[in-house]
């Protein structure tokens, strides 16, 4: 008797270009069912593949073009029908077909598989490798395969379609597309709009733990840059979107993330580590875990250990603005400052007002000895509303670094600047030290990071502007900075790291931070 799957009956009965219309909508990859291509297992809803030599994420088109060949049972999909299924009909040039066949052929063959993608010249494509279906009640490990053939494969087929679970109301996944958009690109309110979709959805869908995961993701955020007296209602949002998440699917990606990164970091950086790292294990791709990762790494002078967790967010998600300007800091951070030029332009160019690729270019200009460049970004339009009075404190201090008269006017607003905590505090280490005013580097440290010193105005009101709360999210990065580097050659960076409580975590971590590592 042939063996045939699934797929092929539905082909020769002529189904399978409307059963695979209706199943491959962008929306619909979350409820598909999972499929084993020879050794390697593609998982629709992760949009990864699982083999013998690595896991595979890729973008939702080319997760949209593997599934379709592959419940094609070994058939030929002509590039028209390829069209019509993955792209809903919308004409597309060829070059947007043959990359996303391009990237699925790559991705088969990073995961280990046996076969791969044959082109059948000027008609279209098959999948050449053995192929086993294994639909499952919930995203879990259990491999149920259908029987091949009959009676028997259409009973597999018939039990799966009743244990799936039911797609999700249209409504309610435009908006967890709206919502993820606005997170994912963080502009200026966008974790506030985020929200906002997040709780329509919701609304709408009470029990979709994904949206709820996601709306705790949300009031993380918004916990962090909350002004003081918000922050504990803020954090038990947090909190309480986050368990119902969990109670709804437990290990929910987002929830168990949210609830990971939420409390502060500084000083209690080895607990962080411990929190984030079994999210990451059940949750390899899980953006805001790797993010949260990479920044504690930099945070406590682990900027290689950190550049894993970055350039893999990065390569997750390519187009997100956020892991595109870390990682040019990454490189800068590393030595490579032609290649944090590089990301960074090509990031300016697709996104040249967001507001953190922005000030990413003009902060690496800046500290790297391109006053002028930084100047006449400063002298754009742009710059108030990328930086609010952040831009004159910059403009002030990069036509020091040209005129060494104007140091003392620099000095002084940097002080200023420091005083308020926050966000003025790391700009007047960073710029203190462009400036070689160590003394001040470390007056300023004192200040914000250990309540101490000539600096320390605890009654201060916030800054113009300011986003970060400078009670319980200190930040640390700017003291691996490589314009610092003079500042920890000096004998005061090792008593503050003491101080701080950072040498501790090296000890107990048993690691050593990248400026103490021989050269």
């Amino acid at each position: 008797m042939e063996h045939r799957s699934f797929a092929d009956d539905l082909l020769r009965q002529g189904f399978l270009g409307r059963f695979l219309n209706a199943a491959r909508r962008p929306a619909e990859l979350a409820y598909r069912p999972e499929l084993a291509v020879g050794p390697v297992r593609i998982r629709p809803a992760l949009r990864r593949l699982e083999g013998p030599a690595s896991a595979v994420t890729v973008e939702p088109r080319v997760m949209q073009v593997l599934v379709t060949l592959a419940e094609a049972g070994g058939e030929v999909v002509t590039r028209e029908q390829l069209n019509a299924i993955c792209w809903n009909g919308q004409v597309v040039g060829d070059d947007a077909l043959n990359r996303a066949v391009g990237e699925a052929r790559r991705a088969l063959k990073q995961a280990g598989a046996e076969g791969g993608i044959e082109t059948i010249p000027k008609i279209g494509y098959r999948l050449d490798a053995p192929l086993v279906a294994t639909p499952a009640v919930s995203r879990d490990w259990t491999r149920r395969g259908l029987v091949a053939g009959g009676a028997a494969a259409l009973a597999g087929a018939g039990a799966w379609l009743a244990t799936r679970k039911p797609a999700r109301d249209p409504q309610v996944q435009a908006l967890l597309d709206r919502a993820r958009q606005a997170l994912r690109d963080q502009y200026p309110d966008g974790d506030e709009q985020g929200a906002g979709f997040l709780r329509q959805a919701i609304a709408r869908a009470p029990d979709d733990a994904e949206a709820w995961g996601m709306l705790s993701i949300a009031q993380r955020n918004m916990a962090e840059y909350a002004p003081v007296e918000q922050i504990d209602a803020a954090t038990a949002k947090c909190q309480q979107s986050a368990r119902r998440a969990l109670a709804l699917e437990p290990h929910q990606p987002d929830a168990e993330a949210a609830l990971a990164t939420l409390p502060p970091i500084y000083g209690d950086w080895l607990s962080a580590e411990r929190r984030l790292q079994p999210v990451l294990d059940r949750h390899a791709d899980q953006l805001d875990a790797l993010a949260a990762m990479g920044i504690l790494m930099i945070s406590v002078g682990r900027i290689r250990d950190g550049a894993r967790y970055v350039i893999r967010a990065a390569g997750l998600d390519p187009l997100s603005p956020i892991f595109q300007y870390r990682r040019a800091y990454h490189q800068w951070f590393l030595g490579d400052l032609p290649a944090a030029d590089r990301t960074i332009d090509r990031g300016l160019q697709l996104w040249p007002r967001h507001p953190a690729i922005w000030y990413a270019r003009m902060h690496i200009f800046g500290l790297t000895g391109r006053p002028d460049a930084a100047l006449r970004m400063l002298a754009t339009p742009e710059a108030e509303r990328m930086m609010g009075a952040g831009a004159e404190l910059w403009r002030t201090t990069m036509q020091a670094l040209k005129t060494p008269a104007l140091r003392g006017r620099a000095i002084a607003a940097n002080l200023a600047a420091a005083r308020y905590g926050g966000g003025g505090a790391v700009n007047a280490v960073l710029l203190f030290s462009a400036l070689g005013e160590i003394d001040y580097v470390f007056q300023v440290t004192d200040a914000y990071l250990l309540f101490r010193g000539p600096l320390l105005n605890p009654s201060a009101p916030a800054a113009p502007g300011q986003s970060v709360n400078d009670q319980r999210f200190k930040k640390t990065m700017m003291l691996f900075n490589p314009v610092v580097a003079p500042a920890r050659a000096d004998p005061r960076f090792a008593q503050l790291c003491r101080d701080m409580g950072l040498e501790r975590y090296w000890r107990e971590a048993g690691v050593t931070p990248d400026h103490l590592l021989p050269r």
